[in-house]
């Protein structure tokens, strides 16, 4: 796609103060300049200093032919062959510039390779073309033979210029003195070399997709997703009609395509936020996929743009289980840098729980180590070091949310690990605050869990400890088989507070929280044996803990599925639960008893409880219809606790 740009006399002024105020960098497609009058092409050839590749028509004279030598320095394909050189009189040194000759005007052109002369052209002076090194191709287009009485290029590239001419004429040129016209070859110009077509949209840049990473079901409707998808046009062209191919996880033998008509993006824009939303059809079940995004077609034109692929879900809404997330933090606590990375993600963490009023949603687990200079984290609890190693965790710090990228937080730090797996890690860098609190944190804080989980713990006679796990998948966990448990024994450190009134979170200075102790399950996780109707039941090694005092530790325990050496990131958390360790979890019992159910409060139209150990659930009428929370009338309900051990317990609330 040719650019053409043309001057008129009376506005070669507008046009020199342009190409100063406003260089034009067209370094990439061919730049036709048309110049009306002779002698007037300055400051249009000013104004595309940059260009590699130029067409130049209308009528020039020695003036044009010196400032296109002076003003582009970097042209290597110069076409004149729609160009007329008149004859100029140059007043000052007393020299006629014959009318259709090439003076030595461009000589010494270091980055010309190729030249097409004017058709009109009929003669070539001496020394014309000297001093332009990688000169490879000379096109003489005239149905005359040119003249030149003696050699007009450097007499050693004779041997690697090829001369190309009209047909009729090649065997003439041959016949031609060898001392001024011995090129390595004189061809026809059919077999002269072509511009490789330009790419009408190159400049277009496909930047990303965005979008949630959990979409509810609704039955009776199509298994639809969406993402919407943003674009920057570099190109001179408005684009209209954009098609995507689409695919998931690794099944490129299944692609779709859809087709986006009225896009409406003008050249040199970029789109508005949420301007442009797309829908795909996505298989129908409720197992985690990757969708992988590609556009194809730009206004009915194939380009070349590359993908993007992004993690999804779909679940019921009437199924789950509440969530609970676990935020795992890498970080070598000898270094300030760090430790203020670490303190963004605990403030931002904290203010979340604050405001929902659920402080243990998120359980947070502190990871320690050191990290070298060559990239390398060493965990001070050594059994940690195939986790670190598996996550990547070659900065400090880093975080893990819930072992996925569920996020679109999560998503955007690993667009790049998705498409190479060789770099796949679940751990993404720590941000601002402002990303962390709405990226990684409130977009996924109300998503549901795909299984409930429950710690149990006991203490033998010996003085050995034993855990235990119980739970059962959501009906929407189709898939039993990869499912595993990570379980840590943890500071039972108390977090800082959230102030309500000011909404401020005081982080202490250079405090680690809730730092690991010990791994006691197996590092990389110890399977699951999932029953036939979803439950399962894991008992764990004993171990001792010579230290004990009541709710000095917490156990923090995970159910995560592992994904496969092809598709790593297929590894995600079903759920997680924490409880510290006292004698009433010790008894082996529920942790909490019905005396000890909390007190439930009302603010805004919502209910809330007034302990830390428990949440609200879910919300029934007396006759079983579940209401949101926050949407309440008069009447009676059945509010379903569960407490921070997966303990579920109901209670009777009259509004």
């Amino acid at each position: 796609m040719k650019k053409i740009y043309s001057l008129h006399p009376l506005g070669r002024m507008f046009f020199f103060l342009l190409g100063w105020l406003l260089p034009l960098s067209l370094a990439a497609d061919p730049v036709e300049i048309v110049v009306e009058e002779a002698g007037s092409g300055s400051a249009l050839f000013a104004a595309h200093a940059e260009a590699t590749d130029l067409v130049i028509k209308g009528t020039i004279n020695q003036i044009d032919l010196l400032e296109l030598h002076a003003q582009c320095r970097k042209v290597e394909r110069l076409d004149l062959s729609e160009a007329t050189i008149e004859a100029y009189s140059d007043e000052e040194s007393y020299v006629d510039y014959v009318a259709n000759e090439l003076s030595v005007a461009l000589a010494n052109s270091p980055a010309l390779k190729e030249l097409i002369l004017p058709k009109t052209l009929t003669s070539i002076v001496a020394k014309a073309l000297q001093k332009c090194p990688n000169l490879t191709a000379i096109t003489l287009p005239g149905e005359s033979v040119v003249k030149a009485k003696s050699l007009f290029v450097d007499k050693k590239q004779l041997a690697t210029i090829k001369l190309y001419v009209p047909e009729a004429l090649v065997e003439q040129y041959k016949q031609l003195p060898a001392a001024t016209w011995g090129f390595s070859e004189i061809l026809p110009i059919r077999q002269a070399p072509q511009p490789e077509p330009k790419d009408p949209y190159e400049g277009v840049v496909f930047d990303n997709v965005y979008g949630p990473n959990y979409f509810p079901i609704t039955e009776g409707e199509a298994p639809k997703i969406f993402f919407t998808y943003f674009f920057t046009n570099g190109s001179d062209k408005q684009i209209d009609e954009i098609e995507f191919t689409y695919w998931f996880d690794n099944n490129t033998a299944d692609k779709k395509t859809i087709t986006l008509k009225e896009v409406q993006l003008l050249p040199g824009s970029n789109m508005d936020d949420l301007q442009q939303a797309c829908v795909f059809v996505a298989p129908n079940d409720t197992e985690l996929h990757t969708i992988h995004i590609k556009p194809t077609k730009l206004n009915d034109t194939e380009v070349e743009l590359g993908e993007r692929a992004r993690p999804y879900r779909r679940y019921y809404v009437d199924h789950g289980y509440m969530r609970q997330h676990q935020l795992e933090l890498f970080i070598d606590s000898k270094d300030p840098a760090s430790l203020e990375g670490y303190k963004r993600a605990l403030t931002s963490m904290i203010t979340l729980l604050g405001k929902t009023r659920k402080p243990e949603k998120i359980t947070l687990v502190t990871i320690t180590g050191d990290l070298s200079s060559e990239g390398v984290f060493t965990p001070q609890v050594a059994s940690l070091s195939p986790v670190a190693q598996a996550f990547r965790i070659n900065q400090s710090p880093l975080m893990v949310y819930d072992r996925d990228l569920m996020t679109v937080y999560g998503t955007l730090n690993n667009a790049e690990q998705l498409l190479n797996l060789s770099l796949y890690t679940p751990a993404v860098r720590i941000g601002s605050l402002e990303d962390i609190y709405n990226y990684m944190f409130s977009n996924s804080f109300h998503r549901k869990a795909f299984s409930d989980l429950a710690i149990g713990m006991s203490r033998a006679a010996s003085g050995e400890f034993t855990v235990e796990l119980t739970g059962k998948l959501s009906v929407d966990e189709k898939s039993t088989s990869d499912l595993r448990a990570m379980v840590y024994l943890v500071e039972n450190s108390t977090l800082p507070t959230f102030d309500p009134e000011t909404e401020a979170v005081s982080v202490a200075e250079n405090t680690i929280y809730n730092r690991v102790q010990q791994v006691l399950s197996a590092a990389e996780g110890t399977p699951l044996e999932i029953k036939e109707d979803g439950s399962f039941a894991l008992r764990l090694p004993t171990f001792k803990m010579e230290d004990y005092a009541a709710d000095k530790y917490r156990l923090t325990a995970a159910v995560f599925r592992q994904g496969t050496a092809e598709q790593p990131y297929l590894t995600y958390t079903l759920q997680s639960a924490s409880t510290p360790i006292n004698d009433a979890l010790l008894t082996g019992c529920a942790p909490v008893v019905e005396p000890s159910l909390p007190a439930l409060g009302r603010a805004a139209g919502y209910l809330y409880t007034q302990s830390m150990e428990w949440n609200i659930a879910h919300i029934y009428t007396l006759e079983g219809v579940e209401y949101a929370n926050g949407s309440l009338a008069q009447g009676a309900y059945v509010v379903v606790l569960q407490h921070t051990s997966g303990a579920l317990r109901s209670v009777k609330y009259i509004l």
